[in-house]
């Protein structure tokens, strides 16, 4: 049998894709905490809790399909956003084949070696499922099955609400093109959802109203209006992050020029969703509205995109070179693209950090969860730090086993022996509660502080108080 490119470029998909379950099952890390565990927890109790399926900030759709393996435990839940990372890098490759784009069979790898696609992936975290979900409502628009491209997309707000955002280019799209017809095909899942939790909330508009991100400003301020293309060269990495201009680029171009005989699809569900896309999280973290956090992470779910306009790009770069050197190039560049997230480099992947629980997480997990669990293993608990509630087995959704910071004014709610786990970070951040106002209240009584000096100097804090 000929070992053709094809081949060997699927053969490497391949040994990627293992790689990354046999990283996700054999490491211990949960994807630097908080929200990563958070959904975890959500997935987990929704058996025993059902409205968890139906929580918004959850995201239903993916609490009901994490669920199942999120009852494995926490490894249960990375190897369930593997499989969606490598599903959605694989049909990037069939959207570029459908596109008639050439050396399509590389696009997977080019999305497989994007840093933050790696990391991301290792964690319970939305934006793999929010990326199979895209690349798949993509592929089926450009394999000539507008409804179902339609109806897959209408599921993307349940995932991450910014598929808000992506719904408002699918429908300037169609009116552009005159499809009015499609139009409703987009809110099937808001009708899905809306039915299905009325039961839960009694109230049939319950996923606008339970919108936890519709605020005007944001506990977390604001940041700069570059952070987003900064963070998406970092996620990225430079070779992909200058295929993606070169892609970009092309694109226009060929668009000015044909005109009328360019596929308006690819600029608008490709490159126009890429735009809007960091353009959105650009302007909410400039102006700090919708509780937006600057948090890099959300681009891994256009990654599969980017995967097919770095392609296109490089694929231009190619056409442009000598023949007698262009597949000289190709395999350098491809050889570069696969070793560069191994270096040691800033744009690369961080390993340790990546796959394994950090300082911070094996204190929580070895002294402050154990501690807990032995001497209070009944109380209730207020905080905001996710790993407490990970590694004391509590559940963060019911508020007879957990009450988080950040809601209203939870101190009210505590009750003689409840547990209040103060860190001066997420749960000062959250509530707005200082640790002076603790230490002063004569109706709290501090218990214990535990203590953690990380190796580069930094001071982890856990304060345990308990109501009288």
């Amino acid at each position: 049998m000929k070992l053709t490119e094809q081949k060997i470029a699927q053969f490497t998909f391949v040994l990627i894709s293992i790689a990354c379950l046999l990283t996700a099952i054999f490491t211990n890390g949960n994807g630097t905490g908080g929200d990563s565990i958070s959904h975890f927890i959500c997935a987990k109790f929704s058996w025993q809790q059902p409205i968890l399926f139906f929580n918004h900030w959850g995201k239903p759709l993916f609490t009901i399909l994490a669920s199942p393996f999120a009852q494995f435990g926490f490894t249960g839940m990375k190897i369930f956003n593997v499989l969606c990372a490598i599903f959605a890098a694989h049909l990037a490759s069939l959207t570029a084949k459908r596109l008639g784009y050439e050396n399509w069979y590389w696009t997977g790898i080019l999305v497989l070696a994007a840093s933050m696609y790696f990391t991301i992936m290792l964690s319970g975290y939305t934006e793999p499922l929010s990326a199979l979900v895209l690349i798949l409502s993509i592929y089926f628009w450009f394999d000539e099955k507008p409804n179902w491209s339609l109806s897959i997309a209408s599921l993307l707000p349940f995932v991450r609400s910014e598929g808000l955002i992506i719904l408002l280019v699918f429908s300037t799209y169609l009116i552009l093109i005159n499809q009015y017809k499609k139009l409703p095909w987009l809110m099937l899942g808001h009708l899905i959802f809306s039915i299905a939790g009325w039961y839960f909330y009694k109230d049939i508009l319950w996923v606008f109203t339970k919108i936890p991100y519709a605020s005007a400003s944001s506990i977390y301020g604001k940041g700069n209006w570059s952070h987003f293309l900064i963070q998406l060269y970092f996620g990225l990495g430079p070779i992909l992050f200058i295929g993606l201009w070169i892609g970009a680029f092309f694109h226009l171009k060929n668009w000015v020029q044909l005109g009328k005989k360019m596929n308006l699809a690819e600029i608008f569900l490709i490159d126009g969703i890429i735009v809007a896309f960091v353009l959105a999280h650009t302007i909410f973290w400039a102006l700090g509205i919708f509780n937006s956090m600057g948090l890099n992470r959300v681009l891994v779910t256009i990654f599969p995109l980017t995967g097919i306009l770095i392609l296109y790009g490089y694929n231009q770069i190619l056409k442009l070179s000598p023949l007698t050197i262009s597949k000289q190039i190709k395999w350098v560049l491809i050889t570069a693209i696969i070793i560069f997230p191994f270096l040691n480099n800033p744009a690369s992947i961080n390993f340790k950090s990546s796959c394994y629980l950090s300082e911070e997480q094996e204190f929580a997990k070895e002294i402050v969860g154990p501690y807990l669990v032995n001497k209070f293993p009944n109380q209730k608990y207020m905080g905001a730090d996710a790993n407490l509630a990970l590694f004391t087995n509590k559940n963060m959704f019911d508020p007879n086993e957990w009450l988080y910071a950040g809601l209203g004014n939870p101190m009210e709610k505590l009750s003689s022996g409840d547990l209040i786990l103060f860190d001066p970070y997420s749960f000062a951040t959250e509530s707005g509660i200082q640790l002076n106002s603790l230490l002063s209240d004569h109706l709290i009584k501090k218990d214990t502080l535990f203590e953690l000096t990380e190796s580069n100097g930094k001071v982890k804090q856990y304060y345990i108080f308990q109501r009288q």
